[in-house]
């Protein structure tokens, strides 16, 4: 793994590293292996083995260039002010460093050298400067690199220190370094470096595992035998742990502060012989044993050359793009890279995945941002471009080409009964989209109607009158619970999106394409903003297959798709689409909220927060001494954020139930909705609002997307994985649960509850994979169901089932040692087996996203600053779910105000490919068949992705590390 930390005092890094090595030699005549690396410290000279003189100087800043002798960084009176440079430490696997070290096998250290060098050109290529104000790419480095072979604990631990000095080369002169690119693809350098590690390995004949996220281990060491060997680790995560986080939790500062608070003085030297008696002696206790190499395993790595290395390459890149592009229609340069490291999983050398992505570029399979500069790091797949023009050409074709519902004089007639028979009259807007619908010729149409609105109003109207016409009204959205209110408020039936699609899809084989003349079929698809690209354009081609119509009815300023693309935002570019404004809102009733709601829409999103009361608590932060680092700060926080939430739960415990029941509690993360989950139902146990409990097995999602659902180093021990499709085995049909009980390579094996055992290769078969977790249910629970699935009925139990919806609630009424009967909201009682991994969760309080399309009394806001991707759309969907009131609670209320109004958008392609014409499009198609489509269409639970390093501070570094803090 590698992590960079910052060097502030370079006298003090260069007396430490040559002391090190010093008493290296001195113990047993072993010196420290030591080398200046890049090609900047070629330019300034410095080869072979470092010595001390040459690092104080070069980290002091003292370089001599094309210009003579020069000190880099601000001179001032009192000397030069200039930063050192960075120390990135690439440290081995576990099990690599006690093949390497305990057992001393040298192909073992080989291939871990060869690895950091391939991370660290990597990296070089990415030096960069400022020259004039201007960003350059430089492709130098100045590094000293040092051999360590030990943890502070003193465990077996092979690692690198690249000492990057503070300067690099352009044309000629010395500057300093422009860190930010270092720091913002340390993480792809380290895919970089397990997919070296993992290829040499494998040649060398030794068998690899790969975790899901493509770091790699020997496959004979033992996950336990890591444990064994890592005393390090533990007193890292325990100190983490005091501070109740954990590693996955815990922020990069605070793994930083964990990892210098816990670290003892070396008392043995960086020698392997110093530390090899003690270390062999607690490998043979351990009965950890050399790892066995296979001559046949070296033969297949190295038979995966030439044209096979290309095309394995080429493979790894595809899915690499497919993976990115299942969320985002634009990618970061640096995110392909560690993805298809990762992909490639060392089956070729990182130059085959190079190549393959430079091959990918040329023949516009992947595209870059149109820049000033050949530099720019945002690309997008020329699949991906296609799919956001084949929909807009779709929608352009659609204009003036299906038959009207009725004419003007028939629909006024229509609109008139339809007003009689409620006693109200629609808005002007509500009735211009409704013309829109029932007397426009176009086979697609838009409504971008703004939250509370009367969007289901309208359709109530539209389905009355076009029935009376002989039309047939279907509707389908983006969730189960939509669809249900959908089809309540509006009359239309209605299913989801995805569920409308599979219809579809078996309809279309039977029926074949249909003529718009013939068919009186019009389709409303609701929370169309939710719905990504990929799905967006299914949904406009079995349109037209079927030769109906259908409306996009959504509101682009609501929460977008977890999928790639924001279609329904484009896509209003292209067809006619009617708008329901502010004007046309009915939902907020108290004037406070109403202004509220107007300061969204004027977008003053902060001004909107700061309407609204708010409950604070900032006592932690509130005693913090003046000498707080960023790290207290942050744990301050935390602490209030805990505080908050049970402020917060009181508060809700405290309503009446016919009150709870018209209030719902907001929040941004999964994490603190769980956690607000507990504290709420710790509130009601003390309250008496609930019965005796039990423990029940529930099952959660894994967030994996469909490549990673291919891969068998995706799935973890222990994780349950259902079946998804009928497989040639009749033990594996749909439906079927199976616990994972090895990974090993390519395979998987299962086991079922009746112990049978398979194995299989994910990639042949469909699966979901799912975490398992224990939450207690007690009578008086509130429940809601994660997946659409079947559960059995209590009062029939032989029968096949009662279909429940993803998102519909229940509540929980007996509780008995082998059953848990529950109340769905329509009245349907269901019998659970408590041992049986249920899907569900605890229902009192929801995410943001999941809230779209409620609508309630009141709403609590948990507004947590140190968690969660806060901005524009959360603000706007938190606050207009509420009728009547919305309460923030938040531990820093001016924090809040400021994260309100962030901008966070999802991405298209014509982002950046926008002056991509379609003669280039063809053009390119014409000249790169048949190389694959990258279109991707997957569906992911997604969270946003915050890797980026921040320069300014000193980066986690959570490994085992022997250097000192360069204070």
């Amino acid at each position: 793994m590698i992590r960079p930390t910052i060097i502030k005092n370079g006298a003090k890094a260069a007396n430490y590293y040559s002391d090190v090595e010093k008493a290296a030699e001195y113990y047993g005549g072993e010196r420290v292996p030591s080398e200046w690396i890049g090609k900047g410290s070629a330019i300034a000279g410095l080869a072979g083995r470092v010595n001390r003189d040459d690092l104080t100087a070069i980290l002091s800043g003292k370089i001599t260039d094309a210009s003579g002798e020069r000190q880099l960084g601000r001179i001032k009176a009192d000397g030069a002010e200039h930063r050192a440079g960075y120390d990135f430490t690439i440290s081995a696997p576990k099990s690599i460093s006690i093949e390497a070290l305990v057992h001393g096998n040298r192909a073992a250290l080989e291939a871990h050298r060869t690895a950091a060098a391939a991370a660290l050109r990597y990296l070089e290529q990415y030096a960069e400067t400022r020259v004039a104000r201007e960003t350059v790419r430089t492709g130098n480095l100045v590094a000293a690199t040092y051999e360590h072979v030990s943890s502070r604990s003193g465990d077996p631990q092979l690692h690198c220190h690249a000492l990057v000095a503070n300067v690099t080369f352009y044309k000629g002169r010395a500057y300093s370094l422009e860190s930010k690119s270092l720091f913002q693809r340390y993480r792809a350098a380290d895919a970089v470096y397990h997919q070296e590690l993992s290829r040499h390995l494998q040649r060398a004949g030794f068998e690899v595992r790969h975790d899901k996220d493509g770091r790699v281990e020997l496959a004979g060491c033992s996950r336990a035998d890591l444990r064994d060997f890592s005393t390090r680790s533990a007193e890292i995560e325990a100190a983490l742990a005091a501070r109740g986080l954990t590693r996955e939790t815990a922020s990069a500062i605070s793994r930083e502060t964990a990892a210098l608070d816990t670290r003892n003085a070396k008392v043995l030297p960086e020698t392997r012989e110093a530390h090899l008696e003690r270390w062999t002696t607690q490998a043979e206790a351990l009965g950890i044993k050399p790892s066995t190499r296979d001559p046949a395993i070296a033969r297949e790595a190295r038979a995966a050359t030439g044209w096979t290395g290309a095309q394995i390459a080429a493979a790894a890149v595809l899915k690499a793009t497919a993976h990115l592009t299942s969320t985002e229609a634009v990618f970061r340069e640096k995110d392909l890279h560690m993805q298809a490291a990762r992909f490639s999983a060392g089956r070729c050398d990182w130059a085959d995945v190079e190549r393959a992505m430079a091959d990918a570029e040329v023949k516009g399979l992947i595209i870059r941002e149109a820049g000033p500069t050949a530099a720019t790091e945002r690309l997008t797949t020329r699949g991906m471009v296609e799919a956001e023009r084949r929909m807009a050409d779709a929608l352009e074709r659609g204009r003036g080409d299906h038959q009207a519902v009725m004419n003007e004089r028939e629909f006024t007639r229509a609109l008139a009964r339809f007003e009689s028979s409620r006693g109200f009259k629609l808005s002007d807007e509500q009735r211009a989209a409704a013309g829109l619908i029932l007397t426009g010729r176009d086979t697609f149409q838009g409504v971008q109607g703004l939250a509370g609105t009367g969007k289901t109003t309208l359709l109530a109207f539209v389905r009355e009158a076009a029935e009376a016409h002989g039309w047939r009204v279907t509707g389908h959205s983006n969730g189960a619970e939509q669809a249900a209110t959908m089809q309540r408020e509006s009359g239309i039936a209605t299913t989801t999106t995805a569920a409308h699609l599979l219809q579809e899809q078996a309809a279309a084989q039977e029926r074949g394409r249909a003529s718009p003349d013939d068919v009186r079929e019009l389709r409303i698809m609701d929370e169309a903003s939710q719905s990504g690209q990929a799905q967006f354009n299914r949904v406009i081609e079995s349109t037209a297959h079927a030769g109906a119509r259908t409306v996009f009815l959504g509101d682009k300023l609501q929460h977008q798709s977890v999928e790639a693309g924001r279609a329904f935002e484009r896509a209003q570019q292209h067809m006619p689409t009617a708008t329901l404004g502010e004007d046309s809102i009915r939902r907020q009733r108290t004037e406070h909220m109403k202004a509220a709601v107007g300061s969204i829409l004027a977008g003053k999103h902060g001004e909107a927060v700061k309407r609204l009361p708010a409950v604070e608590v900032r006592n932690a932060q509130a005693a913090l001494p003046d000498t707080a680092t960023r790290d207290d700060k942050r744990a301050a926080a935390r602490a209030d954020n805990q505080a908050v939430i049970q402020r917060l739960a009181r508060d809700y415990a405290a309503l009446r139930p016919e009150e709870r029941s018209k209030v719902l509690v907001l929040t941004s993360t999964n994490a603190d909705r769980q956690a607000l989950n507990s504290a709420i139902r710790a509130e009601l146990q003390q309250r008496g609002a609930l019965g005796a409990g039990a423990q029940v097995e529930t099952l959660r999602k894994a967030a994996l997307s469909a490549e990673e659902l291919k891969r068998a180093e995706s799935f973890s021990v222990g994780q349950v994985v259902e079946v998804q499709a009928d497989y040639r085995r009749a033990e594996l049909a749909r439906g079927s649960r199976w616990e994972v009980a090895e990974v090993r390579g390519d395979q998987l094996t299962l086991r079922n509850a009746g112990g049978r055992v398979a194995t299989i290769d994910p990639s042949a078969i469909k699966l979901q994979a799912y975490d398992k977790e224990t939450r207690e249910l007690a009578a008086g629970d509130h429940v809601r169901w994660t997946e659409n699935h079947r559960a059995q009925r209590a009062d029939h139990p032989l029968e096949d089932g009662l279909k429940v919806r993803n998102g519909a609630s229940a509540i929980v009424e007996r509780v008995t040692a082998n059953r848990i009967t529950v109340r769905c909201g329509d009245g349907e009682r269901i019998e659970l087996d408590p041992s049986v991994g249920q899907k569900l969760e605890h229902d009192y309080a929801s995410t943001s996203y999941s809230a779209q399309g409620r609508t309630v009394d009141a709403v609590l806001i948990h507004h947590n600053v140190e968690s969660g991707a806060h901005g524009q759309r959360e603000t706007y969907v938190d606050i207009t779910r509420a009728r009547d009131h919305a309460i923030v609670y938040t531990q820093d209320s001016d924090k809040a105000g400021r994260q309100a109004g962030l901008a966070i958008d999802k991405t298209a392609a014509h982002d950046i490919a926008h002056d991509i014409t379609a003669e280039r499009a063809e053009h390119q198609r014409d000249h790169a068949q048949p190389e694959p489509d990258f279109t991707a269409a997957h569906d992911i639970d997604h969270a946003p992705d915050h890797d980026a390093a921040d320069p300014d501070q000193d980066p986690a570094h959570d490994q085992d590390q022997d250097g000192p803090s360069w204070g």
